[in-house]
């Protein structure tokens, strides 16, 4: 199911946990290649060199046969979507600046609440916050140095943003929501203990002491189970992103549909 915010006929661009793409609100299925060509060029920051490209994609193959690979495979995504895509020079290729990412939309949206420690008056609201919980590229379509260097830098920016929306939500009594992002948290950093902390108290709250503390029993086994590996191999785990010092309680913020 793709995981996109698409409210107009513009082309949307979807890497978040699954590819998808959509033209004129229709979703089009395009083969693994071309899927290749638009997450490289979306994670490369809309634009991409042309031979990087190419090495990318068909590493091996000599310049002249990844050249005339490259032209086929852009009339053919040309051919299939019916409407431009890219910007392609001898050069560059680049989306042209009509075509919307989600990974770009959801970035923005964690960056401005990691920046401000807080949910924003003019946040987005959940249909957003839901983006913090998808991985970028998952289905691995952009298996490359600079996918995984992305993949990285969108998991401990997410992690952080998750962690911030939960504390939101649980200080405005949105307990649900609190525990959908912690959930979310543990996915992303099994080991780190705020998505815990938030879910023993969101039963806590319900009255359900047993299970707030059966949730923080699970932490406390995994930590010893870190620490014995550890110990036994010498491997040291490194955290998602280190824990944010909880903020302080705040007004009610109530989420958006």
């Amino acid at each position: 199911m793709s995981s996109g915010l698409s409210s107009t006929n513009d082309p949307a661009l979807n890497i978040l946990e699954i590819f998808s793409l959509r033209v004129g609100g229709q979703e089009i299925e395009i083969p693994a290649i071309p899927r290749s060509l638009l997450s490289h060029v979306a994670v490369n920051g809309r634009t991409i060199d042309r031979r990087r490209l190419t090495q990318i994609l068909w590493p091996g193959l000599g310049a002249a046969a990844a050249t005339k690979r490259l032209r086929q495979i852009l009339w053919r995504l040309r051919s299939a979507t019916e409407v431009p895509l890219l910007e392609v020079n001898d050069l560059t290729i680049s989306l042209l600046p009509n075509v919307r990412v989600d990974w770009e939309t959801a970035e923005a949206e964690a960056r401005a609440v990691v920046s401000s420690g807080a949910i924003r008056a003019d946040s987005p609201g959940a249909p957003v916050w839901r983006l913090f919980a998808l991985p970028l590229m998952s289905d691995h379509d952009c298996d490359c140095a600079t996918g995984r260097a992305a993949q990285l830098q969108w998991d401990h920016l997410r992690f952080t943003a998750l962690q911030i929306v939960a504390e939101e939500m649980m200080a405005a009594g949105e307990a649900m929501p609190a525990v959908e992002h912690a959930t979310a948290g543990i996915r992303v950093d099994e080991f780190s203990e705020w998505p815990y902390r938030i879910i023993a108290q969101a039963h806590q709250e319900r009255g359900d002491l047993g299970l707030a503390a059966k949730v923080m029993e699970r932490y406390d086994d995994l930590q010893r189970a870190r620490r014995r590996f550890s110990a036994a191999t010498g491997h040291r785990f490194q955290p998602a992103r280190p824990n944010r010092v909880p903020a302080a309680r705040r007004a009610p913020v109530a989420e958006k549909d």
